[in-house]
Parts: C-alpha cells; structure tokens; sequence
C-alpha cells in the first residue's frame, strides 16, 4: 500500500481516473490514489505488467485510426479554372493624308531708302558712388567693408609716417555724400578718414603708433572691396 507523500498517511485508496486519463491509460505507468486523512491526490507507478497488454493496445489504437482514414472520403480537387481568351480586333490600316506641297513663303522686297538708324548708346553713369562703409576690429586683424553700386577696378594701397597711416587710393569719379571720418573702436586705429580729389577717393587709417606692422590687403568683391590691416601683435603701442 502507498503511502501519502503529503502528510506521510497510509489511510489511501485507489483514485478514478478523469478524462483524458481514462484514454491515456495504458501508456501512463503511473495510477492515482486519494488519501483519506488530508485529500490530497497524488500518483504512483504502477506495478510492471506484460508487455503483450501494452503492445494489444497499441495495435488497438492504430487500426482504430486506420480505419478512420479509410473510411473518411477524400475531398476531390478543385479542376483548375479555364481562361477564356478574348479575340483581338484587328486594325483597319491606316491611311495617311496626301503630303501637301510647301507653299512658297511671300517675299517682300525691301523699301528703297537708307537703313534705319540704330538707337543712340546709353550713356554711362558719370560717377561712382559709396553707399557704405563698415570697420570691424578683431584680436589679429582690422577690416573696412566698402559697398559700392558698382565694382572697383582700380585702387593702390602706401605708407605714410608722421604721423603713421595706411592710405588707399579708389580710383574714378566718385559722387554722392561721403563721411569724412568713420567712428573706429580699436587701440591700433584711432580714426578712418575719407577725402575726395581729382580722378580719385582716398581713404585714411591713422595709426596709434609706428610699431604697427603689415599691409594692407585689397580683396574685391561684387558690389565694392575689403581691405584688412594683419596684426601681428594685437597690441603693438605698449611701452
């Protein structure tokens, strides 16, 4: 007699198999048992048996399902769908419209006289003219940003000492209001000024000391140039 594996009980009884396990039967080795002192269901192996038993059951269940299929009539295919082709009409041939003959094109014959006279050349504007002048002040470097209405072609740039300057010379008639100083924030360049003379404009850089190096450097642009004085040292004017 088993014993209960829960409460150590020897008060057991076989238990009734449920559902599936009615069906799976002889090929569980296994029979369930119930105790009778705390309920509890628990499993034990079963006892050997002859082989013949399990073998009779198995042929069992294999003729059983044999059978079945057997028995069950296959479903037939489905025979494949025909495609019914559509005749294709046939094109009329095409006729093409006789080809017509160029028709000549009407020549006029010019009138007597002389030829007309071209329109008179428009004149070049007379002057040239600064519409802005910007200065920008780095740690290594001193900028000006000219804008101009039309490109500058011509220009040269020299030194002049006492005072120290940086001058650069546009050259061409230039028109329209012009600043005479320009407001600088810097400790190398003190004022910017500007003049204007026969057949040019010059610009003036007035320096703080005759120890600032370099020289100036012309870069032309669409509409005017930028001209930057390199620092060497960003404070050439200390004692």
């Amino acid at each position: 007699m088993p014993v209960c594996p829960y409460c150590a009980g020897d008060d057991v009884v076989p238990s009734r198999r449920r559902g599936r396990e009615r069906w799976l039967r002889p090929f569980h080795g296994r029979d369930p048992w119930r105790c009778r002192s705390c309920w509890s269901r628990f499993w034990t192996a079963r006892a050997t048996r002859p082989p013949g038993r399990i073998l009779a059951a198995t042929a069992l269940v294999l003729a059983a399902v044999a059978a079945v299929l057997v028995v069950l009539p296959r479903r037939p295919e489905p025979p494949p769908p025909t495609v019914q082709r559509r005749p294709v009409p046939s094109r009329p041939p095409s006729v093409r419209p006789p080809a017509t003959p160029p028709v000549p094109a009407e020549t006029t014959a010019p009138a007597e006289g002389p030829p007309p006279a071209l329109p008179p050349p428009t004149p070049a504007p007379p002057g040239q003219r600064l519409a802005a002048i910007y200065p920008l002040s780095m740690a290594d470097r001193f900028r000006l940003i000219l804008l101009t209405d039309r490109p500058v072609t011509q220009w040269r740039s020299f030194r002049l000492a006492d005072p120290p300057r940086r001058v650069l010379d546009l050259a061409g008639e230039w028109i329209g209001p012009l600043p005479e100083t320009v407001p600088v924030r810097n400790g190398v360049v003190r004022s910017v000024r500007l003049g204007r003379g026969p057949g040019r404009l010059r610009l003036v850089m007035d320096l703080a000391c005759d120890r600032v190096g370099g020289t100036l450097i012309v870069d032309r642009q669409d509409q005017g140039l930028v001209v930057t004085l390199p620092l060497d040292d960003p404070d050439p004017c200390r004692p």
